[in-house]
This record gives C-alpha cells, structure tokens and sequence, in this order.
C-alpha cells in the first residue's frame, strides 16, 4: 500500500473540510472562533509534513520517535493552555467538568493532614465512586508536587509517552520497523491524543494501562515469563480504578482468543464452557451493577443521552453503530462551544479513513489465529458494541480505551500487504470507492450542525 497517496488524500480532504466548515459557520460569526481554525490548520500541515519525511528518510528509529511525540506534545499542550486562558481565564479546557470534579477530590486529598495516602483512604472511606479513584489517585499524585492542573498535564505528556513506547514495542512483535514506528507516531500525534493532554481527564492514563497490559500478555504468551504476567495482572487490576468494564470485556476477549487460536474439537470447548461459567458467577454481581449502570433500560439510556440532544430511534441506533464502526465521526466546526470536538476532529478524520483498513486487517487476524491480536480485536469489537447499544459511540472519551488498538489492527493489515505486489484494496478498486463514500458522511455529520 501507498502510504503517501492515501496522506495526500487525507490532507487534501481535511485541509477542504476546514474550509467549507469555517465559511459555513460565518453565519453565526460572534460564534465563529478563527484561533481553532488556524491551530487545526497548523496541526494538519505539521501532522502532514512529519509523516512524510519520516517515510522519506526513513527515521523509524525510537529516539526519533520520542522527540517527535515530545514536541508536538509540548508545542500543543502550550497552545490549548493559552487558548483556555483566553477564553476562560483558567487552564482548565472547555466543558470541564469531570476535570474540576477530580481537581476538587485532588485538592481535599493534599489538604488532608494525615498525607496523601490517608487522604486517597478516606475518598475510599466515604464511597465516592470507585470509577474515579485512578482519575483522582493521579490527580492527587500531581497535586502533591504541585497543586495545579498544569502540573497534572505535564503527567499526561509523560503518562502518553509511555503508551507511545509500548505501542511501539507491541507492535514491532507483529510488524517490520517502518509500520511499528509509524502505529506508534500517527496515533501518538493524532489531534485527539494531544488535545486530551491538555484536560484533567483521566483517559490518558487509563489508555495507558491497556496499552501495557497487553504488551505484557504479548510478552508472557512469547517468552512464559512469570514476571509478565505478574505485570500483566498489576495493570489489570488497575484498570479497574478506570471503568470496571474494560476488565471483564478483556478477560472475555482473552478467553475467546484462547479458544479460537488453540480450538482442538471438544477438548478445547469442554474446558472453555467451565471457565466462562466460572468468570460469569464469580463476577456476577459486578457485572449486574454495571448493566444497571451503563444499560438499565431503553427509558434509562434515553435520559441520560438526552442532555446530549440524543433521541433513542432507530435512526440514531444506526447511527450509533456506523459512529462505532468507522468513528467517532469528526467535527470540523470552529464555533464556540463546539471547540474541544473541533480539536478532536483532524485526528478522528484520519481514524476514519484508516477504518477499512482496521476491518479488513480484523478479517485477516481471525484468519491468522494469532492469540494476541485475536484478543485484541475481539476486545475492540465488544467495545464497538457495547457503546453502540448504550448511544456512546459518538463519546471520543468512552472510544479512547480501543483506539489506540484500531491502529495496531490496520496498520499490521497495511503491513501484510505491503508484501505483495498490489493489495486487495487497490486492486478491487475498494480503497478509492470507500473514501467517496465516508467523504459524504463526514461532510453531512458536519452540515447537519448549521
């Protein structure tokens, strides 16, 4: 595959999307806010021209991987925060409000006079929601060397680079030097990537123990080290202090893969059964909290998207799945009060775009047998699902746990093919036909904001 004919046709296609999204907003121009603009527009060029001379001189090396990612970070996390200020006259990003929520937690935890374990002890004490302690643990971690959100942003960056080099380790178990250097970088300063950096969120580093997770079950399954799956287990467990549903989707995905790669007849289907049983008993009380939680009923899911000006038709449950599938879908608007999706959008678009690829290397994995990246995309295809049917497959922060993974997918299918003379994609002529049509769906999930 052509890496560089399908960045030409990204850029062109974002670069146009600005544009015609910008003059669409005039209409409401005291809303309009040419700053977003012209930062999406100075991302893109960058993001553009970095991965052409990386290809070009072929820098695939990991020192240039960590000053590339470095950079952008910092240069990014400079921009936001000025911007926020401006418009804010705080560091905090717009909409705030999980963020202000952990900063309060953060701020109670370091004025506690016992210290900061005592302090994390009595957040668990009162019952505050378990979800939020991993948001709140390095939060408060942040604060105690310095209570700012500033301060919890520069842990981002570090917490980001270290998904970035076990992206980047991962993936050159299943691919050559080029395509694990490039997983790593295109996802490491994708537009989303940088701008979560910039919040109080807790994403980066949940993304960051899934990430390490599966690198140490990567290594575990390879080498049958004790230590990786000690590791292994510590990140799991960990993950739990993020969203307790990540934690049963994997050891689902794991189990799946188990059986799928190493399927003997009934054998191996007499000892799968058991274990399933097993995990479903054992954590069943857990998993009812959750469905009432996050599905309760159709009424339940309406209320809680309606803030969002959701409706619950058949209509946006399409939607919702197509979102799933080939999204989060971008929004380029530069309008006010739409200006943390704008920053979301460059970096999703090319997410979108990269998608067929994603589905066609997810053919050719479960095609391949290969546990890991079995476990992987069945991991991915359960979070497709499960934000699907609950309507949060528009949410770019309940997408973030598999995107990172989407990449390791599509660019091993890109890798695969690179060894052959022409692939599947271009010759069917799928490629050209796939981007005129998700051009069109991208250009009305736009129109249909003005």
């Amino acid at each position: 595959m052509n890496i560089t004919k399908y960045l030409n046709k990204w850029f062109l296609f974002t670069f146009v999307m600005l544009a015609i999204t910008l003059v669409m907003s005039l209409n409401n121009i005291d809303r309009t806010s040419f700053a977003s603009f012209f930062i999406n527009v100075i991302y893109l060029v960058l993001f553009y021209i970095t991965i052409l001379r990386v290809i070009k001189y072929h820098q695939f090396s990991k020192g240039t991987l960590i000053i590339i990612t470095t950079l952008f970070s910092i240069l990014f996390l400079i921009i936001f925060k000025l911007l926020y200020f401006n418009h804010t006259d705080s560091f905090f990003e717009f909409s705030a409000v999980d963020t202000l929520q952990y900063h309060e937690f953060a701020l109670r935890v370091n004025e506690n006079e016992l210290g900061f374990f005592e302090g994390i002890y009595n957040y668990i004490e009162r019952g505050e929601d378990i979800e939020d302690l991993g948001a709140v643990f390095f939060t408060s971690l942040a604060y105690w060397i310095y209570p700012s959100t500033l301060m919890f942003n520069i842990f981002n960056v570090i917490a980001g680079l270290i998904s970035l080099l076990s992206l980047h380790r991962l993936s050159s178990y299943f691919m050559d030097k080029k395509h694990a250097f490039l997983t790593a970088l295109v996802y490491g300063i994708s537009s989303y990537v940088l701008y979560l950096y910039s919040t109080g969120m807790k994403e980066t580093f949940f993304v960051m123990f899934i990430i390490l997770f599966f690198e140490q079950f990567n290594k575990f399954f390879r080498e049958r080290k004790i230590r990786n799956l000690l590791l292994g287990l510590f990140f799991l467990f960990t993950l739990y202090f993020f969203r307790p549903a990540i934690v049963y989707m994997i050891i689902v995905s794991i189990s799946f893969a188990i059986f799928l790669s190493y399927q003997k007849g009934i054998l191996s289907l007499l000892i799968l059964i058991p274990f399933l049983v097993f995990m479903i008993i054992f954590l069943f009380e857990d998993v009812e909290t959750l469905k009432n939680r996050y599905y309760g009923s159709n009424e339940a899911i309406g209320e809680r998207v309606s803030n969002a000006g959701i409706k619950t038709d058949t209509f946006t449950y399409v939607t919702a799945v197509l979102s799933g599938g080939i999204g989060p879908l971008p929004s380029y608007t530069p309008q006010i009060g739409r200006l943390q999706q704008s920053f979301y959008a460059v970096g999703l678009g090319f997410r979108v775009f990269l998608s067929l690829y994603f589905w066609l290397g997810l053919l050719y994995v479960f095609k391949k047998k290969d546990i890991v990246l079995t476990s992987i995309s069945v991991f991915i295809l359960l979070e497709i699902a499960s934000l699907s049917l609950i309507l949060q497959s528009f949410e770019l922060r309940f997408n973030s746990s598999h995107l990172i993974l989407i990449y390791i997918i599509s660019f091993y299918w890109i890798y695969a093919q690179s060894k052959k003379k022409k692939n599947m994609a271009e010759k069917n002529k799928i490629l050209p036909l796939y981007f005129i049509i998700v051009g069109f769906i991208i250009f009305y999930w736009n129109s249909r904001l003005f």
